[in-house]
């Protein structure tokens, strides 16, 4: 299912206004049911939902076209999650 998200995330991103790089993007997301552990969100499912924002600005700056075009991708190495209880 987090395949989904990625791919909608892409397709959608190709609609929406061309950005430079110095530009912010805003995405509001909902839960899905399958992102869902018992009660809480789950660390895969997190990323997913992060993923999907640098995937939109990728694709709106033209940087995805150009990384792809020199075969260039970044992998992300250590990710930190602080949780915020409002």
């Amino acid at each position: 299912m987090r395949w989904i998200r990625l791919i909608l995330a892409m397709l959608s991103a190709k609609f929406k206004k061309k950005l430079n790089g110095t530009e912010t993007v805003i995405k509001t997301f909902r839960v899905w049911i399958t992102d869902i552990d018992v009660s809480v969100m789950n660390h895969a499912a997190i990323m997913t939902v992060l993923e999907t924002g640098r995937l939109d600005l990728m694709v709106r700056s033209n940087f995805f076209k150009v990384a792809i075009k020199n075969k260039c991708f970044s992998q992300v190495r250590l990710s930190v999650f602080n949780f915020i209880d409002h």
